[in-house]
């Protein structure tokens, strides 16, 4: 069980679930194609210059560009949610650890609840993307624009399925995290107390030792 006490570290969630995965990443390619709203002018329109459209090509490409990122977001979300069922696996082991030291552990119980839950939400939505992205409706097996709308609106419903699974997942875990720094403070707590315990025995021991020294002084003279 001592070892479980070595878990106990203010990193440990970070470098086990999000470690090297921005979750910014993953909102900015979802949001970044979104439709642009209609906007209705009221009373008389000015007259202005229209802005340059890129052309064909460049449509394509950006369309070709996104569809690759999101197939690889969606392939470092997978292993992302793989980790997360390790981590829940572990924290249950520190929340059984800490509350046979007499830890109260009933927020973290709950947190790790919800964790769970919102993972297998996220995998969900990340199933639907994948599944968009699998079938690649306006893409060729290379990747080539072939339909440009049906493109787009394949990178635009896989992006909105990985970003609902990023949020979910984000709020779920601060809340696990949060939790998480509540019981290792205590843990802290009990491991002062525990050296703290040891300490007192070695200075009651120095004591004696002293006191012996001091007889045997006396003896002799």
């Amino acid at each position: 069980m001592k070892s479980l006490a070595r878990w106990w570290n203010p990193t440990f969630l970070r470098k086990t679930v999000f470690g090297g995965l921005a979750l910014t990443t993953i909102l900015a390619v979802a949001v970044g194609f979104a439709p642009a709203a209609t906007v209705y002018a009221q009373g008389p329109t000015p007259t202005t210059t229209p802005a340059p459209q890129p052309n064909t090509a460049q449509r394509y490409e950006r369309l070709k560009e996104r569809f690759e990122k999101e197939k690889d977001i969606a392939s470092k979300l997978e292993s992302r949610l793989e980790k997360a069922q390790d981590l829940i696996q572990k924290v249950q082991k520190l929340i059984d650890w800490a509350r046979q030291h007499g830890i109260d552990v009933s927020k973290l119980q709950a947190a790790l609840d919800r964790f769970k839950a919102a993972v297998d939400r996220a995998q969900a939505d990340l199933n639907d993307a994948k599944a968009v992205l699998t079938i690649h409706a306006g893409f060729d097996d290379n990747g080539n624009v072939t339909n440009p709308a049906q493109a787009r609106n394949t990178v635009q419903k896989a992006g909105e399925d990985l970003k609902d699974a990023v949020q979910t997942l984000r709020g779920a875990s601060q809340d696990l995290r949060t939790a998480f720094e509540g019981v290792r403070s205590q843990v802290q707590g009990l491991k002062g107390q525990g050296q703290g315990g040891a300490g007192g025995s070695g200075s009651g021991s120095g004591s004696s030792s002293g006191g012996s020294g001091s007889g045997s002084q006396g003896t002799s003279s």
